[in-house]
């Protein structure tokens, strides 16, 4: 265990790997403050980070007018402009930069470089936008999301600037799927020498079903924590069971009142997150959460 050093770290054994990072960026300042998170676990882990954007050509016009030279010109283009707008310093962790220019769909060109680099995870930002949702997730991390391409850190534009993230809150159901974010949990809180807040849900209905949550949180707090230790040794676990709801309300509440750096949340279902984000419980996490989330 590394503690709260900066120094490299290896994944215990038995947790998912963390060697290759993809960050793609749309140049919004909500992207330059996600780039930061991209970097902190880069250079936590030693990871390879390749930075991606792709950015559309402006016209059919300009397409059929244009040959390879110029495409390629700006292509080049734009990597050097990525190059001087991340300004990676000595201490940073090596940037593969890669940039393209497409003429069609710029989500489907990212969904396309996350098939084809097959990262270990993937940064985004999501965006702020004024009206009834809190957050628009914005196309592409939709589709990437969906389609569960691979785990995503999901970072919003009320995210604090990036810091060791030492304290992990991590909603489960205690299914078998959501028991998927553990593993994640505990690599993370290796490298930062993290406590884990475990966060089991109650809803109405689910109190009403039963009358063993009515007896208090306490015996509840104990089952979970039997569960989950053994999962997680020789890390700082705390149980948490909350009487809320909806599940979402009562994990971005925990997230304020234990002061959580981060949430850790498996996502549900064949297709990720469902072939709708609407309605999931890790969609509402993303679009409320002030935090990042891990969705894995």
């Amino acid at each position: 265990m590394s503690g709260n050093g900066g120094s490299p770290v290896a994944p215990a054994s038995g947790f998912a790997r963390l060697e290759r990072i993809l960050f793609t960026t749309d140049l919004s300042a909500n992207s330059d403050a996600a780039y930061q998170h991209a970097r902190l676990l880069a250079a936590r882990f030693a990871a390879a980070l390749l930075v991606y954007h792709a950015s559309e050509v402006p016209s059919r016009a300009y397409v059929s007018w244009a040959g390879h030279e110029e495409r390629a010109a700006a292509a080049e283009a734009t990597a050097a402009d990525l190059r001087r707008r991340l300004a990676v310093g000595s201490v940073a962790p090596p940037v593969n930069v890669e940039a393209d220019v497409v003429a069609s769909e710029t989500d489907l060109a990212i969904v396309r470089a996350v098939h084809s680099s097959l990262p270990d995870l993937v940064v985004m930002a999501t965006h702020a936008r004024a009206g009834l949702a809190h957050a628009c997730l914005g196309s592409v991390l939709e589709r990437v999301l969906c389609h569960h391409i691979r785990p995503v850190l999901c970072v919003p534009p009320a995210a604090s600037a990036a810091r060791p993230y030492h304290r992990l809150l991590v909603p489960i159901d205690r299914s078998e799927a959501s028991l998927r974010a553990l593993p994640w949990a505990g690599k993370l809180a290796e490298a930062f020498g993290s406590t884990i807040v475990v966060l089991h849900a109650l809803t109405p209905d689910a109190i009403g079903e039963t009358h063993a949550a009515l007896r208090g949180a306490q015996f509840d707090e104990a089952r979970l924590a039997a569960l989950v230790r053994p999962r997680l040794p020789g890390l700082s676990v705390e149980a948490v069971v909350a009487i809320a709801a909806p599940a979402w309300s009562a994990i971005t509440h925990a997230a304020r009142e234990r002061n959580a750096d981060l949430v850790v949340m498996a996502s549900q279902g064949r297709h990720g997150l469902g072939e709708t984000l609407l309605g999931s419980t890790a969609e509402r996490v993303i679009r409320h959460s002030h935090l990042p989330v891990l969705v894995v």
